[in-house]
């Protein structure tokens, strides 16, 4: 992965930012799918997963937004709304 987005990931090892890295993640998850690179891919949905869970367990059960991250496809960098 070159360019924009492997700069991202290398910024991300040095910052907490689990919003940004999780989009970044998936991103770089899709640009590994599409390159045939699984493990990689993989690796790169597995840490969006984390970060996405990191994030919902900052709110409180029940929270609309808590929901919603966990709602979201770890792989796709969007958030699915829930409504209560």
């Amino acid at each position: 992965m070159v360019g924009l987005s492997q700069k991202a990931l290398v910024v991300l090892e040095k910052f907490a930012v689990p919003m940004a890295a999780w989009r970044v993640h998936a991103t770089a998850r899709e640009y590994y799918r599409r390159m045939k690179n699984d493990e990689t891919a993989e690796k790169h949905r597995t840490r969006a997963e984390e970060l996405i869970r990191l994030l919902a367990n900052s709110f409180d059960e029940g929270e609309p937004l808590r929901e919603s991250l966990l709602a979201a496809d770890p792989g796709s960098g969007g958030v699915k709304m829930v409504v209560p």
